[in-house]
């Protein structure tokens, strides 16, 4: 009887729930052995294989290494961990590492931790080709973001833009300081710096707010001395 009960119920309540709800299925009956391989539409997509050629005949990959304990002799001055470092372009120092001090990227910290936990500190420059033209704008940038970027109407992909950058950059880089071991080089502009002062405020700031993290400021990109 109570199961007899149970199955009505049920009955009633599939028929309630029919008059809310509406499903559609696709049944799909065909079916192919194989489909057209994606054609690559960039280079970096190109899924040509180079094959390696041989290695010479008299090479040989094994070399003998004697290590001694209680250290070397003929070995060259202790070196930090954190000699190697790795560069980053001004004009994308921001989209990097984050746009303001509050708002650093997490991939970025964590790659620093990583290299930070492997070498003791992280040696990080700033600059590049983007740096000569760059202006430091104390009252922040017409747009809003910390970095902003400007070039003529005409201008080729690969022209360098004039960048714009606000004392924000700066203090995400001292607020990544504060993280991890992170130390900077950072690029002076060499554009017009004798007529606005701009590279004497560059320098200034960069010192004033990295302070002991600073290693040292770049003199242009690339100068011909």
């Amino acid at each position: 009887m109570a199961s007899g009960m149970r199955s009505k119920l049920s009955l009633l309540l599939f028929a309630a729930l029919s008059a809310f709800v509406s499903a559609e299925v696709t049944v799909y009956t065909s079916s192919t052995d194989s489909a057209a391989l994606a054609q690559y539409t960039v280079a970096s997509t190109d899924q040509t294989f180079l094959n390696a050629p041989a290695p010479p005949a008299d090479f040989n990959p094994a070399f003998f290494v004697q290590l001694y304990d209680g250290g070397m002799t003929g070995l060259s001055n202790p070196v930090s961990g954190g000699l190697l470092g790795f560069s980053i372009e001004l004009s994308v120092a921001a989209m990097l590492m984050g746009e303001k001090p509050a708002v650093i990227r997490p991939e970025f910290l964590n790659y620093c931790a990583l290299l930070e936990a492997r070498g003791g500190s992280v040696t990080i420059r700033v600059g590049g080709n983007t740096q000569d033209k760059a202006t430091l704008n104390m009252n922040g940038n017409p747009n809003g973001h910390t970095i902003q970027k400007y070039k003529g109407n005409d201008a080729s992909k690969t022209e360098t833009p004039e960048v714009h950058f606000t004392p924000d950059l700066l203090l995400t880089m001292a607020e990544i300081s504060k993280l991890v071991n992170a130390n900077w080089f950072f690029g002076i502009p060499f554009v017009n710096n004798n007529i606005d002062g701009n590279a004497a405020l560059v320098l200034q700031n960069a010192q004033g707010i990295l302070g002991k993290n600073l290693l040292g400021l770049q003199m242009a990109n690339e100068p011909d001395l």
